[in-house]
Order: C-alpha cells, then sequence, then structure tokens
C-alpha cells in the first residue's frame, strides 16, 4: 500500500501579484509512505502459524525536499536533502552457543594370526564445529533512519559555428559542465545501534562477525561497507550537432553527430586511501535514420594497479609512468531494431533525425538563436507500435505490413576489451539476431511472440516464449508459455491508466513441469 503527496511549496505567497518570486518560495516538498506485508509459503503450509511467524513487513517513509536558483545569472544551485525513515517490528539477535561439536571414531587393532581377534583398540575425535551461532526474531518496534545531503553547480556552455556557402552550414557543442557534494553519515556508528558483534568461533584467533539487527528487513538496510562519505563529484555533459544544406530542395536539417559524451568522476574526502574515483566516460549516437544505435563505455584510473591489473594501489599512475590515466575497460555496443514504420519512413525518404523545422526558402527568415532550432524529439515514443499507450486503438489495416505493425527485428553486437592479469584481452561478449512483437488477433485478443532468433557466440537458434493476452478493460490477463525452459505462467493485473496505482498483481506460474503441471513452484 502506497501513499504520496503532490508537491507542496510550503512558503509560496499567492497574494505576491506583479513582485518577484523570493528565492525561498522555490523551496518544495513531497512525501512517499509505503506499508508492505510479505508471506512465503508452499501450497500446504499457506496458512500455518509457521507462515505467519516467517512474514516480513515493515513501513518506509521517505520525505524529499527540493529547491532551485540562479546565482550571479549563469549558474543553477541545487540544493538537496533527502530522508528515509523504516519502521521494522522485528529485528536480528545473534548469539553464539561454545557447545563443540565432536565426532569420535573407534579402531580395532586385529589379530594377524587370528581375524576374530584383536589385540586392542583405539579411539579418535575430530572437532567438526567450534561453536555455533544461533539466530533469533526479536519482536519490537526499531526505526532506520537514512539522510543525505548535498549541494550541485551547474552551467550551459555553448560552442556555435555558422557557414554560408557548402554542404556544411555549422557546428554546434553544447557542454553541461556540473560540480556536487554529497555527504553520508557512518551508519556503522556504535551510538546507533544498527550493527552488533557476535562470536563466531571458541578459537580466539577466528575472531567475531559484524552484523546488521534489520538483515532480514523488507526495505534498505545499511551495509558493513556504510562509512561516512563525504564526495566531490564532477562531470560534464556533452552533445555535438551539424546543420547540413541540400541543393536538391533548397533546405538544410540537423544532424545529431554525437547526442550525449558524458565524462563523471568523484573525491571522497573521507576515504584515507584512493580518495579518486576512477574516470568514467560514456557516450551514445545513432545511424542510417535512429535504425542503430551505438553506445560505449570507457574507464580510466588516476592510480597504479597491482601485478595483476585488479586491485588499484595507493600510488597514482603517472608517479610510475609519466601518463595521467590508466585504461581499465572499454564496452561498445551497438544495437539494431527494424520496426515496418521504420521501413516505410525508409523508402519514402523520411529521416526522423532532422529538425522537423527546415528552411524551404533560402531568403526565409531564420530561427532567432544560433540558427540550430530546438532540434527534433530523441525519441518516437507517440508513434512508436512497440512504446505507445496499450489503451490507444490501433489505425486501421490498409495492408499486409500493417498485421506486423508491433513487430520489429533486433540485432544486438557488443565488444569489451580490458586488462586480465596484465594481458590486454578483447572479446565479442554479444552477438545475437532475434524477432518479437505482438500480433492482434482481434479487438481484445493479442498473441504474443517472445525473442526467437540465432546467437551466433553459442551457434545456436534461441526459442520463443508465446502467449496469449486478453484486454478486459481496466485489467488484463494472459498466459506464457516458454517452451525451451519448460516453463509457463498465468497473470492478471491492472492495466497502466488512471488505475494502476492499485498494482494487484495476480501470478501463478511453474518451471519444468509444462502445460501438464500443476501450480505452485517458481514461475519465470
Amino acid at each position: 500500500m502506497t501513499f504520496q503527496t503532490e508537491t507542496i511549496f510550503p512558503f509560496k505567497n499567492e497574494n505576491r501579484g506583479g513582485n518577484k518570486e523570493k528565492w525561498f518560495e522555490k523551496i518544495s516538498f513531497r512525501y512517499l509512505g509505503e506499508m508492505r506485508n510479505t508471506f512465503t509459503a508452499t501450497d500446504t503450509t499457506l496458512f500455518s502459524q509457521q507462515t505467519i511467524d516467517d512474514a516480513r513487513y515493515g513501513v518506509r517513509h521517505t520525505v524529499t525536499p527540493s529547491m532551485s536558483f540562479t546565482v550571479a545569472k549563469y549558474f543553477t544551485v541545487t540544493p538537496s536533502v533527502n530522508y528515509k525513515e523504516i519502521w521494522y517490528f522485528q529485528t536480528v539477535d545473534k548469539t553464539f552457543d561454545p557447545t563443540l561439536d565432536i565426532e569420535k571414531d573407534t579402531f580395532y587393532q586385529i589379530n594377524p594370526l587370528d581375524e576374530t581377534d584383536t589385540l586392542g583398540f583405539e579411539i579418535t575425535s575430530d572437532t567438526l564445529q567450534f561453536g555455533n551461532v544461533i539466530t533469533d526474531l526479536k519482536n519490537g518496534f526499531e526505526p532506520f533512519r537514512q539522510f543525505t545531503t548535498g549541494v550541485s553547480v551547474q552551467t550551459n556552455l555553448f560552442g556555435t559555428m555558422l557557414f554560408r556557402k557548402g554542404f556544411l552550414r555549422g557546428l554546434r557543442h553544447v557542454a553541461k559542465p556540473n560540480v556536487s557534494f554529497n555527504f553520508t553519515p557512518d551508519y556503522t556508528n556504535p551510538d546507533l545501534g544498527y550493527f552488533k558483534t557476535v562470536q563466531t568461533d571458541v578459537r580466539d584467533e577466528i575472531g567475531e562477525e559484524i552484523y546488521t539487527i534489520f538483515e532480514q528487513g523488507i526495505y534498505e538496510r545499511p551495509s558493513v561497507n556504510s562509512t561516512r562519505q563525504m564526495a566531490l563529484s564532477y562531470g560534464i555533459q556533452n552533445n555535438f550537432e551539424a546543420k547540413i544544406y541540400s541543393k536538391k530542395d533548397s533546405t538544410t536539417k540537423n544532424i545529431k553527430l554525437l547526442r550525449t559524451l558524458n565524462v563523471r568522476g568523484d573525491y571522497n574526502f573521507a576515504a584515507d586511501s584512493l580518495q579518486f574515483s576512477q574516470i568514467r566516460i560514456s557516450g551514445q549516437t545513432s545511424f542510417f535514420n535512429s535504425i542503430t544505435n551505438l553506445t560505449f563505455n570507457l574507464t580510466y584510473d588516476p592510480y597504479d594497479a597491482d601485478s595483476t591489473r585488479r586491485r588499484r594501489i595507493n600510488t597514482f599512475y603517472h608517479d610510475n609512468t609519466g601518463k595521467y590515466l590508466r585504461f581499465v575497460q572499454s564496452d561498445f555496443r551497438l544495437t539494431s531494431r527494424l520496426t515496418v514504420k521504420k521501413i516505410r519512413d525508409f523508402f519514402k525518404g523520411k529521416d526522423t533525425e532532422s529538425d522537423p523545422t527546415t528552411i524551404s526558402n533560402p531568403n526565409q527568415r531564420r530561427r532567432i538563436g544560433d540558427g540550430f532550432g530546438a532540434g527534433p524529439r530523441d525519441d518516437d515514443s507517440e508513434t512508436d507500435p512497440l512504446t505507445r499507450n496499450p489503451n490507444t486503438p490501433l489505425p486501421k489495416q490498409e495492408s499486409l505490413l500493417d498485421l506486423f505493425e508491433n513487430f520489429s527485428i533486433n540485432h544486438n553486437f557488443a565488444v569489451t576489451r580490458s586488462f586480465i592479469n596484465g594481458v590486454d584481452s578483447t572479446r565479442v561478449s554479444t552477438h545475437s539476431i532475434d524477432m518479437r512483437g505482438q500480433l492482434k488477433l482481434s479487438e481484445n485478443w493479442n498473441l504474443n511472440l517472445g525473442s526467437i532468433g540465432y546467437d551466433f557466440l553459442s551457434k545456436r537458434v534461441t526459442y520463443p516464449s508465446l502467449g496469449f493476452s486478453r484486454d478486459l478493460h481496466c485489467w488484463e490477463m494472459g498466459v506464457q508459455w516458454a517452451p525451451q525452459r519448460d516453463a509457463y505462467a498465468f497473470y492478471i493485473r491492472v492495466k497502466p491508466g488512471r488505475l494502476d496505482f492499485l498494482s494487484i498483481p495476480y501470478n501463478k506460474g511453474s518451471a519444468g513441469a509444462g502445460f501438464g503441471g500443476g501450480f505452485g513452484g517458481r514461475g519465470f
């Protein structure tokens, strides 16, 4: 069960009139409350007392204030405070039982002259366990509080070059540098009582174990690594565009050369070593009218590594090699997605990446600004049949292609390069092609086809999952079958829309039983 409020502005002056808005009037906050209760049982133990005793439940409160204001006209400052409180009514209490688990064996010495006679015997003992940790559940109210605070500063930088002649009419670079500082307290502080220690062995050299009393909590629980964090994060977001001119129809259009190019890292003041994090570079662009997308991730490290090249050491890479950054890993992924809509756009010569506002007349007055305009949408979610609202009726079918309007052909190719044990390793991690989609049988019935294709790495065909779904107005039900895994599932759920806040799913399934098996077991 979930409760939430709309965004509230407690200091906003509704009778301000024409006066300028004060900075504190922009302060807002939202509250989100959630209560959850989870039972785990089989069909024979569902209504037993043990199931009730093993139930996991709790209440979570989240308060998120927000505020943003401008400093010196060009810098956006955003302070942040996040507070979360979780109420648990059962906590873990561990005690140590020093009882030894000893196994004894008796060995008899046989008389070599008479096998029925024994000359004596010897008793040996072997200690199997040097004590035991007993875990109990302790009833009682115990809150777990999480608190983080910080502040970020961001600005926008624009670089534009325009040309009067030629194919290339302009270049634009937009950079968004940002710096933020975040603080997280030390949840392992003994004064908070979130962690306890328990002896695990009667032998002193084995030591103790640290555990959190919320380790069986249904929501978040603190980690033993939840030490104090005072991190200064930095980053810069970039995108690059070009404006090209077509002599054929005397128009110009925008092309995204690089949709995103992000660089980020941080510095932890609270760490006693390795204060600088690894530097991560990521980017994304597209080709062939957005049919193919390229994403890449690069990781560099300002610190050197040990002989295996796996563990960082507290020595700057520049001190040993004269270079400032050490290459760690790179990932490049090509993803192609071909739909009926994109096929039609391709043959019609429609470019979804171009700026919808084109200049059909060279003498037409250009848009005010740098000549690039707002640019196109980054997605076509409103028109793409695979991502649009399922409540939106499908258009009337006019051709055979309309029958496969909700199908797509997908190709995935990924390459990873890294250093393992000092060896430069490059490998293809993904290479597959598949088809998936939905076939509308009638107004309310749909046939769902999962992934059917071929994996080039394992050199085998990937078999699909098949299913039927029925539109029940505000609800939806369906059954899905994966023949390769010999598993099936049946579900009833609320459709996305005005009633999706109910979130009352019903799922039944079985793995390894096929359609002939009974309900129960694990679904997929």
